[in-house]
């Protein structure tokens, strides 16, 4: 028994099946017994809990070609998109695929073994076209893939895909076997898992399970951990769906109130409303703190007050991100009146002055200079709002707006919120008491100022630029 045992042991990595590799049309899958459904996906971080998002992939059958339209509503503006692919059904075989993420757009053609296309941002997007080496399927058709897939144990399949914007990819995809899982809803179900290697998105970033139902094939659940973070997504049934779009819908319905309450109340340099108070120097130790602790670098700021000039200068030292920027900003006080700033970037030096309500910058890059002008209509200038947090009335439930100017002439509008007080551990382990300010401005994430409630001094600035990332800048 023991001899037959290790003979056993021996011959399983000799026996262990060869990955098929899977085409369009493919005998091994069993698209026909699967029903097309628009199905909307929600995107959420288990551990912090955070909801990254939705994904409704939209669908149309007419005859013998499936459309499929995919809409990406994501907390991180940069990850929403959309795109359509058309492709024959059932065989899944590739006619036309049309993408747009970010700033970038794509369309791609299929026919008789070639692609052509373009990918790239939009009015500059890159033109390609060659013949493929085999037949592929659109990257939108994986998951129909996954779910049509023989549900034996140690089945593997690589699975050649094309897309717009990852071009080439081949999935490697193997049946894990049976198991017992629990949905976020708390729903026990029995399950399949596949485990997917290779392939963009969150793929690219290491091994992703999807859970699949053997007896209706439809997909129950997929976990991803991506940069260390733990994502499910699970498609959500009607009521789900309908409350999320509930709780959308109010939270766009606060966001609004806060910006109308905050335009009624717009800050202006020497608005009566704004605090009088000393400069302060210190050091930001920038770090991610989620999903892991990363020093990312510093900024060094003083604030010097002299002959009615408060004077800022910062020194930001960021190697991982490619920022190393001196300013040097110049405003009168009390009234935070822009006066001047100078830039310096490795290359680039931005001299800026303010008068009259107007201002003109000078850009010098690499020997030539462009001069810019912009009128002020009452906003602040750049390199204050540091400043400005630490000057606002400390009300809880204060709104104000205020528009900044920056050194294209570009004006932006950001709303101020003090959302109350609360205890803060001081990097030396003593305790305090602060305000939290939350500076919202369209376009970018929300950043949450914690100032001293005693001192007003500015003790730490933190945002999060991506659903599960979280950087803090922390005064030393």
């Amino acid at each position: 028994m023991r001899l037959l045992a290790l003979a056993a042991l021996f011959a399983a990595p000799v026996l262990a099946q060869e990955p098929v590799t899977l085409s369009p049309g493919h005998p091994d899958l069993e698209v026909a017994t699967l029903t097309p459904e628009t199905t909307t996906y929600a995107l959420n971080i288990v551990e912090p809990p955070i909801a990254i998002g939705t994904v409704t992939e939209g669908v149309l059958l007419e005859g013998d070609v499936l459309t499929v339209v995919t809409t990406s509503d994501l907390n991180a503006a940069a990850l929403s998109g959309r795109d359509s692919t058309r492709m024959a059904w059932p065989s899944l075989a590739p006619l036309s695929h049309d993408a747009t993420s970010g700033d970038d757009t794509g369309t791609v053609l299929f026919a008789d073994g070639a692609v052509s296309g373009s990918y790239g941002p939009e009015g500059r997007a890159s033109p390609f076209s060659f013949d493929l080496s085999q037949p592929v399927f659109p990257a939108a058709a994986l998951g129909y893939v996954i779910r049509a897939l023989p549900l034996e144990p140690e089945y593997r399949a690589v699975v050649p895909t094309f897309s717009a914007s990852e071009r080439f990819k081949e999935v490697l995809l193997t049946v894990v076997g049976p198991e017992d899982v629990t949905l976020p809803n708390g729903t026990e179900a029995s399950a399949v898992a596949v485990r997917q290697a290779g392939g963009g998105g969150m793929a690219a970033a290491g091994p992703v399970i999807h859970y699949v139902d053997p007896g209706t094939r439809a997909l129950l659940m997929t976990v991803a951990t991506p940069q260390g973070s733990t994502v499910q997504i699970t498609p959500l049934s009607a009521e789900e769906l309908a409350a999320s779009r509930a709780e959308a819908a109010a939270a766009a319905a606060a966001a609004e109130a806060t910006r109308i309450a905050g335009s009624s109340n717009r800050l202006t340099p020497g608005h009566p409303d704004l605090i009088a108070v000393g400069p302060q120097s210190t050091v930001l130790t920038v770090q991610i703190v989620e999903p892991m602790v990363q020093d990312f670098g510093t900024i060094t700021t003083t604030e010097s007050l002299e002959d009615g000039r408060l004077t800022f200068t910062s020194d930001v030292q960021i190697p991982q991100a490619g920022q190393n920027q001196q300013d040097t900003t110049v405003v009168a006080y009390p009234s935070l009146e822009p006066v001047s700033r100078v830039e310096v970037k490795p290359g680039e030096t931005e001299r800026t002055t303010f008068a009259n309500g107007s201002m003109v910058s000078v850009v010098t890059e690499g020997g030539a200079e462009a001069v810019i002008e912009g009128e002020l209509e009452g906003a602040f200038g750049p390199g204050v709002t540091r400043h400005l947090v630490r000057s606002l009335p400390f009300a809880d439930g204060y709104v104000a707006s205020f528009d900044q100017i920056n050194g294209d002439g570009e004006i932006s509008t950001s709303t101020l919120t003090v959302t109350g007080q609360e205890p803060h551990t001081l990097p030396d382990g003593s305790e305090t008491t602060v305000w939290n300010i939350v500076e919202q401005e369209e376009g970018s994430p929300d950043y949450e100022y914690l100032v001293d409630a005693e001192t007003r001094d500015l003790l730490r600035v933190a945002f999060t630029p991506q659903p599960g990332v979280r950087v803090e800048m922390t005064a030393e």
